[in-house]
């Protein structure tokens, strides 16, 4: 599982295990008064501890999981946590990482954050967790209190046989009073065997003046705003170091400090404990020296040079121009990104405007292009390309988005909405081929680019671009029926066609492109179609409507 915005997931009270995750804590931290001191998602092995709301360090707040490794968008994390303090993420889990084509393919796991490396849980006898379903936690016990959380897990199910793991428990104790968050492993070999226990930290950590051994300070800071915590370490049954400070670079997200308990020797049992602690006094005055959040109209707007498509203030509002079809479909798209900024609806026209501002749509021969001229937006190229236009847009207006659909999308709130001048042409990534494992040289040198990297859908996940199903007579057909929309109704087919194109970069789609070519043939084979019809039908098994009508189109070839 991809672990981004755990928290943020639990106080919105989602249950879908592709929701819960580990990121943008930062975001919703300074609203932990007014939530509840827990979220338990029992069935997913998550937990979110806060303090009591009435507690003056009420913006301490961890996060912390069990789980298995072949949750959707997986990383290798099982036992792995995050702690956050007023607002800044300290230490834990990192998170969202950028996706390349190497994430999609066959050495995923070779990526330092994705693999259980870039997370905090322990290294077993040199081996990391592995990824699969068998690969899981055991929850051993649960006790949760007002004054204290503790949850028991044995997470050495995690490790492939070769580490020879009897067992791996990992308690996380999480205490309100004393406010701490305390990891004990208590690792035992069938044999003996070596053990490192990593902690990763927004920060750094140095060994405090005049303490004893495995007293650090831990410092991390976020838009110059410094937030600090005591760090303990112990160990029982071995003796044992703490690493160099080792960063691991994530492009355009937290790029975390990789500290490693290290085992001297090998070991039949040890037990390995972190404490993170809170300090009342610093805390107190840390955010009394916080100035408050501006009012919004005492914010300073830096003014860039551009296209102004929107602006509430000023009443101005785009014009959307298209001229056929597919110009029109990804009209749509645009007015739809545009409406959820702004919760405004935009005109769509077929005739450009004698003024103001417009974004004009058109096929053109060549790659995808963008550019400014006067007031007007124009967005042209040919098939895939124009469609690689309309992202590239999107994404210069702060859309983000791994995959279409409601998971993963980032679709910023505005109140002004202005397109910098460009010119704007495709350039083919040197990802974006049919191979779908690059190069590991490759990915390295594309990440350690100056240039920033986008996390357009296209180019991160190295698609074929022609083998994108477009919406063909036969498809089009199956898919009104499958929806259930009658074809007499032009609106409603219209606004579905955009939900068809959406569905073209599912497996839902790939599945019915099948169904499309076989059903092309001159002869197509019967029980083919049926298998394949069979197939979609489980993809959408979530939704029973639409798999009950593709179960009857499957039905009506016989």
């Amino acid at each position: 599982m991809c672990s981004c915005a755990l928290l943020e997931a639990a106080t919105a009270g989602r249950k879908a295990w592709d929701s819960l995750a580990l990121d943008d804590v930062t975001n919703i931290i300074n609203k932990a008064e007014a939530m509840s001191i827990r979220d338990v998602f029992s069935d997913e092995q998550v937990w979110v501890a806060r303090p009591d709301s009435g507690n003056a360090s009420a913006a301490f707040t961890v996060g912390f999981k069990g789980g298995h490794n072949a949750e959707p968008n997986n990383h290798n994390d099982v036992g792995s946590y995050v702690v956050s303090l007023g607002g800044i993420l300290l230490a834990g889990d990192p998170g969202e990482t950028e996706h390349a084509g190497l994430a999609s393919g066959s050495k995923r796991y070779t990526m330092p954050l994705i693999s259980s490396y870039g997370h905090p849980v322990p290294v077993l006898n040199g081996c990391y967790q592995e990824a699969g379903r068998e690969y899981a936690a055991r929850i051993i016990a649960a006790a949760l209190s007002n004054d204290m959380d503790r949850v028991t897990m044995d997470i050495g199910g995690a490790y492939p046989k070769k580490a020879k793991v009897k067992s791996a428990v990992r308690t996380f104790i999480y205490d309100r009073l004393k406010k701490t968050f305390s990891i004990v492993d208590h690792i035992r070999f069938k044999m003996p065997g070596k053990v490192s226990v990593p902690i990763l930290a927004f920060g750094f950590m140095e060994p405090k003046e005049g303490a004893e051994k495995g007293s650090y300070r831990l410092k991390a800071s976020d838009n110059d705003v410094v937030r600090e915590c005591d760090v303990s370490v112990y160990v029982k049954g071995a003796d044992w170091r703490l690493s160099d400070g080792k960063r691991i670079d994530n492009p355009n997200h937290r790029s975390p400090t990789r500290y490693a308990i290290l085992i001297g020797g090998t070991v039949k049992e040890v037990e390995i404990g972190v404490a993170f602690a809170v300090d009342e006094e610093f805390m107190a005055a840390v955010m009394a020296a916080d100035p408050p959040p501006p009012d919004a109209a005492e914010v300073e707007v830096e003014e860039k040079p551009g296209i102004v498509l929107f602006d509430e203030e000023a009443g101005v509002k785009a014009s959307l121009v298209y001229s056929g079809l597919e110009e029109r479909v990804l009209a749509r798209e645009i007015k739809w990104y545009l409406g959820e900024m702004t919760e405004e609806t935009f005109p769509m026209v077929d005739v450009e405007p004698p003024d103001g501002p417009a974004v004009i749509l058109k096929v053109d021969e060549g790659k995808g292009r963008v550019f400014t001229r006067e007031n007007r937006v124009y967005i042209s190229g040919h098939g895939s390309g124009l469609s690689r236009a309309v992202t590239h847009f999107l994404e210069e207006l702060g859309v983000r988005y791994l995959m279409p659909g409601d998971i993963g999308r980032v679709i910023p709130g505005k109140t002004k909405v202005v397109y910098s001048d460009s010119d704007w042409q495709e350039t083919p990534h040197p990802l974006l081929k049919e191979t779908p494992s690059p190069e590991r040289r490759q990915l390295i040198s594309m990440l350690k680019s100056s240039t920033p990297v986008k996390r357009g859908f296209y180019a991160w996940h190295c698609v074929d671009i022609s083998r994108v199903p477009y919406p063909t007579a036969d498809g089009w057909d199956l898919y009104k029926a499958v929806k259930g929309v009658d074809p007499n109704d032009a609106a409603a087919c219209e606004a579905l066609l955009v939900d068809f194109r959406r569905a073209a970069y599912g497996p839902v789609a790939r599945i019915m492109k099948e169904y499309f070519d076989e059903k092309a043939k001159p002869s197509p084979d019967s029980a083919k179609l049926k298998e394949i019809l069979g197939r979609a039908a489980v993809e959408v098994e979530h939704e029973p409507a639409i798999s009950s009508r593709i179960q009857s189109i499957r039905n009506s070839i016989w």
